[in-house]
């Protein structure tokens, strides 16, 4: 595997950049963030590969939201993710205001990738896997969510207003989180 002292200096200079209090700079800390989480799981896909247990070479391009979501849930275990981010008072807290917001309609994750239309039906099925007594289901709904915030935002389906950071906040605790653990897992596994 290649994980290196620079490699691990990387994930850790962007991490610290996401601890300021960036209250009004929600995109900010969530970009930064998942700057952070798109190289740790293209290392995760990495690894897989390494140790056989996914081909990559006969792909045409890289399997981004397979690595973002399945395969850091394949590298790290559900079991794992769920008792990090369930058994710390601050995820726990932050997925409990998701439910909330994706039971409110007051945020809607999963938009149409090309028209960015809301898709209520696929919001349902989110919540229904967010709570979900599978611990599995719970873990990859929990990447989902984390990965469709992303989409919203790169791909320009989220306004950039204040209103946001009431969904962004919650899911940046959640993704700092998804960070610690799959980089204390490549560095263990190192």
């Amino acid at each position: 595997m290649d994980f290196t002292a620079e490699y691990e200096d990387f994930c850790r200079a962007w991490l610290a950049g996401s601890d300021r209090d960036l209250r009004y700079q929600c995109f900010d800390t969530y970009f930064k963030l998942w700057v952070v989480c798109n190289r740790l799981y293209a290392q995760v896909a990495f690894a897989l590969a390494n140790r056989g247990d996914l081909k990559l070479g006969a792909r045409a391009s890289f399997p981004d939201p397979e690595a973002a979501q399945d395969y850091v849930v394949q590298y790290v275990g559900a079991g794992n993710l769920i008792q990090a981010t369930e058994g710390d008072a601050a995820c726990s807290g932050a997925l409990a205001t998701l439910v909330k917001l994706i039971e409110a309609h007051k945020f809607y994750i999963r938009l149409h990738r090309v028209t960015g239309e809301r898709q209520p039906e696929c919001d349902r099925e989110l919540l229904a896997k967010l709570t979900s007594n599978s611990k599995d289901e719970r873990a990859r709904a929990v990447l989902e969510t984390l990965y469709s915030i992303r989409c919203n935002m790169v791909h320009g389906h989220k306004a950039y207003r204040g209103v946001q950071c009431e969904l962004l906040d919650p899911a940046a605790v959640l993704l700092r989180k998804v960070a610690d653990i799959v980089l204390a897992k490549l560095r263990e596994d190192c």
